[in-house]
């Protein structure tokens, strides 16, 4: 496979997870995964262990809000990033003192050592596609 076909299918690749996380079936699915928000039990073990101190988070492929809501309920000053425009519209309104921003995993718009702890949960990492040569 030539480059601009690994370049292309790449790209293929998150124009339709982009397009797969704002369709409202999705959404919602999301945001059903808990009314204040939840960890699952192996998040909040890395959390407990890893973000033990209160500090500065980026919680990347944020959703709805589902992980943002306990760390900033932990003490963290939190920002949730989400490629999706409907995914972070939905957190806004569901949590409203928190601050969320739609942003891509693969292109921060955050200065280097802006944040303490990054978390990337549940299966964000897998839908990020990895730059070609």
């Amino acid at each position: 496979m030539s480059t601009e076909e690994r370049q292309s299918a790449a790209g293929s690749a998150v124009r339709r997870n982009e397009t797969v996380y704002e369709e409202r079936a999705m959404v919602d699915r999301y945001d059903s995964f808990g009314d204040d928000g939840w960890l699952t039990e192996r998040e909040a073990a890395i959390v407990d262990e890893y973000f033990a101190e209160p500090g500065r988070v980026l919680d990347v492929g944020c959703g709805t809000g589902r992980t943002t809501r306990p760390l900033a309920d932990r003490g963290h000053d939190v920002v949730g990033i989400d490629v999706s425009e409907r995914m972070v519209a939905q957190a806004r309104e569901r949590h409203p003192d928190l601050t969320f921003r739609v942003d891509d995993a693969t292109d921060l718009a955050f200065a280097d050592g802006s944040f303490d702890y990054v978390l990337f949960s549940y299966y964000g990492l897998d839908s990020v596609s990895p730059a070609t040569a």
